[in-house]
């Protein structure tokens, strides 16, 4: 979806930054509940959306509660409340945990923040919706092997490997 049509379904604005405003990355926030960040991969109204995230605030439900909100849209995920093995959005003081979604052309990513340590009990979840950025398009190595030899006629031999 273009930056204009976004722009359309919902006011959005360009993210502030120390170097001024950030046109690759424009936000909508409802104080309070979330705030989301919507990545265009260019500068132009019709760059193509291709990440959002969303940082919901703290919360009293339980992951699998949290997590049953975005099974009714995106049906079972495919990895369910896995210990994270890098904590990006965390410290020391917290655990995190990932629940994944995927199809042919996207990944969704719900993490899950956990205090640790008797701290304040309620977690901190965020979700992340990007595009599959790795294709195969080709062998690994780069490696084509030759067209199978043809015959006087131009057609391929049937060559028995014995």
């Amino acid at each position: 979806m273009p930056r204009s049509e976004v722009a359309r379904v919902h006011p959005i604005r360009p993210a502030l930054t120390a170097a001024g405003r950030n046109r690759l990355v424009w936000v909508y926030e409802r104080p309070g509940e979330y705030a989301i960040d919507l990545t265009f991969p260019g500068n132009s109204d019709g760059a193509r959306l291709s990440r959002i995230d969303v940082h919901f605030g703290p919360s009293d439900a339980s992951a699998d509660e949290y997590i049953a909100r975005f099974e009714r849209m995106l049906g079972p995920p495919d990895l369910r409340r896995r210990k994270a093995a890098i904590n990006a959005y965390g410290d020391a003081w917290h655990g995190q945990f990932d629940t994944i979604w995927s199809d042919a052309t996207q990944y969704v990513y719900l993490t899950e923040r956990v205090p640790t340590g008797g701290r304040n009990p309620r977690s901190v979840y965020f979700l992340t919706v990007k595009k599959k950025e790795i294709t195969a398009t080709g062998p690994p190595t780069g490696y084509v092997p030759p067209p199978p030899p043809k015959g006087k006629d131009g057609k391929p031999v049937d060559e028995s490997p014995f």
